[in-house]
């Protein structure tokens, strides 16, 4: 059975700017969906290697 499980993920865009994600957590067990919506140009599909870990 597999799984996909991120814990206390955060994202920043430079150093003096606030967090764009903070302490994010998810988990995606075996069988599960996850469908990433929003208006185009909110960078969805840029953002799945870095969440995918590859």
């Amino acid at each position: 059975m597999g799984r996909i499980l991120l814990n206390h993920v955060e994202k920043r865009y430079g150093k003096d700017r606030g967090y764009a994600v903070k302490d994010f957590h998810l988990e995606i067990h075996d069988g599960e969906f996850l469908v990433m919506v929003g208006p185009s140009g909110l960078r969805q599909v840029d953002n799945a290697p870095d969440d995918c870990g590859t």
